[in-house]
């Protein structure tokens, strides 16, 4: 193990991540890497907060190289997805890659394990949220479930099973207030298996950390400016809503 550094890359053991206002830590461990930047960037030089170095272990030698291969085509998927969605809102298809120039992006290798006989049920392996970014990617374990998305309106929560050769895709905040709430920040919990361990690969695909998060930037025209709520319309940077929703549920 890699204990993890001050950006958050490395080792998460039980009990680091705990989600704001949920009674217990979440029940999982994770492994966490993410855009590399060397110490002499100008970002990490001014101490911009979740830049900087990734952290891997000597051992097993092939991790290193299989995680960044992943973290480089989980990139490509991201870009692709997004080029879409600005396009179908009538912006330039390259309007999120030139908020993406040194990308957010962190990924994560997560470990569930058995959930515990007779547990309360606020366990959670991540309890209920919103994911806090852009767009974030789920590769599941094929045969494992535990994955659950809230009915909007009934609030009812519906099993997201894996399915072989696909990947999950949640809408996070960012990505709600981009398109002023006409998509919308997708909430959802892991829930331990009774028989079994799970594992997943998570990818959160979010902005630099200054990009600007402006619905009025991707919607121009068909901004809805008589219905959009000032919550989600007020201009944010990407880093700032991510940290403070980081700060809030993981421990540094």
């Amino acid at each position: 193990r890699v204990a993890t550094n001050a950006n958050n890359r490395g080792w998460n053991d039980m009990g680091h991540a705990h989600m704001d206002g949920q009674p217990y830590a979440d029940e999982k461990e994770f492994y966490q890497w993410g855009f590399h930047l060397t110490a002499d960037d100008p970002e990490v030089v001014a101490g911009v907060p979740l830049r900087g170095a990734n952290v891997w272990p000597q051992r097993p030698a092939a991790m290193q190289p299989a995680f960044e291969a992943f973290f480089a085509e989980i990139a490509r998927v991201g870009n692709a997805a997004l080029s879409a969605l600005a396009s179908s809102f009538g912006a330039n298809e390259d309007f999120f890659g030139q908020r993406y120039a040194k990308p957010l992006q962190r990924s994560q290798a997560v470990y569930y394990p058995e959930r515990a006989p007779g547990q309360a049920v606020e366990h959670f392996g991540v309890a209920p949220h919103t994911d806090y970014g852009a767009i974030t990617f789920v590769a599941q374990q094929a045969g494992v479930g535990g994955l659950q998305v809230e009915h909007r309106s009934s609030g009812e929560w519906i099993d997201a099973p894996p399915k072989a050769g696909t990947l999950v895709a949640n809408v996070g905040d960012l990505l709600e207030r981009w398109s002023a709430g006409k998509l919308r920040s997708t909430k959802h919990r892991a829930l331990n298996p009774a028989d079994a361990t799970r594992l997943s690969l998570v990818t959160f695909y979010d902005p630099s950390f200054d990009a600007v998060v402006d619905p009025r930037d991707l919607l121009g025209a068909a901004f809805p400016a008589a219905e959009a709520s000032e919550d989600i319309c007020t201009p944010i940077t990407a880093g700032e809503h991510i940290l403070g929703r980081i700060r809030r549920s993981i421990k540094f």
